[in-house]
């Protein structure tokens, strides 16, 4: 029995036709010529994110006869993201994707992600993949990595305006979830427009370009290292800040 949707004030039923729709808005297959009004609606509906609801990827799920109501526990959280959870997506990609010497995650397009997928009944668009994989790498590379005695004793011989650009970069990083342009990392530092790539590359002449980098075209990164040293640097500014005073 085809499971049900509501959509606004409508139940909808969840026929192949319907499915048939939804998939294609997910896959960019296109409208395929089919002219059913279930079609049309699983379509629509897919392209409106509804898709995702208490933790189930709809599409794939078995046709049961459930009603799937609207789900508010996902208001305020991406599609794409309630998307990945459901469906397990990283720790599959964890498994179905190739990995360097030093473990850092190897991906493919995400065309090609998207048909890797397919083949272990995960229905991602490619957004969704390109997605995962910045997720992957990201979590990856900011989870660090030890340093060498030398690199510990050039990390130590930080200036403080050093040590403020890894907190910033670390920082901005970690609300984007990959590398911020070094502009908004001036900015968070409080600090002119060029402050952030002009440090960065002192840094690098100096012989601790082991920690941070900046690419051609204005982006600034932690390399797995800088991460490291960020979250030692993060934590001593924590520790720094006094508690709160108790109420007398």
């Amino acid at each position: 029995m085809p499971n049900r949707i509501l959509v606004g004030a409508r139940w909808l039923v969840m026929d192949d036709d319907y499915l048939a729709g939804a998939r294609a808005a997910r896959l960019a297959l296109g409208r395929s010529g089919n002219p059913s009004e279930g079609f049309a609606e699983g379509y629509r509906n897919e392209k409106s994110g509804q898709h995702c609801r208490f933790g189930i990827d709809l599409l794939t799920a078995p046709d049961l006869g459930t009603s799937f109501d609207i789900d508010h526990t996902g208001n305020g959280v991406a599609f794409i993201d309630r998307l990945l959870a459901a469906t397990g997506a990283v720790a599959v990609a964890d498994q179905i994707f190739a990995k360097a010497r030093d473990g850092h995650p190897l991906f493919s397009t995400p065309a090609d992600m998207k048909h890797r997928f397919l083949e272990h009944g995960i229905l991602l668009s490619s957004e969704a993949c390109a997605q995962l994989a910045k997720q992957v790498i990201f979590d990856f590379n900011s989870a660090g990595c030890d340093l060498d005695p030398e690199e510990e004793a050039l990390a130590e011989g930080l200036t403080e305006a050093r040590r403020e650009l890894l907190l910033a970069v670390g920082d901005v990083a970690t609300e984007y979830d990959g590398s911020p342009q070094s502009r908004f990392v001036s900015y968070r530092a409080r600090r002119g427009r060029g402050w952030a790539a002009s440090t960065a590359q002192r840094m690098a002449r100096d012989g601790q370009g082991f920690l941070v980098g900046i690419t051609g075209n204005g982006y600034i990164k932690l390399t797995r290292k800088g991460w490291t040293v960020y979250r030692r640097l993060k934590d001593a500014s924590q520790q720094l800040v006094p508690a709160p005073a108790m109420g007398g």
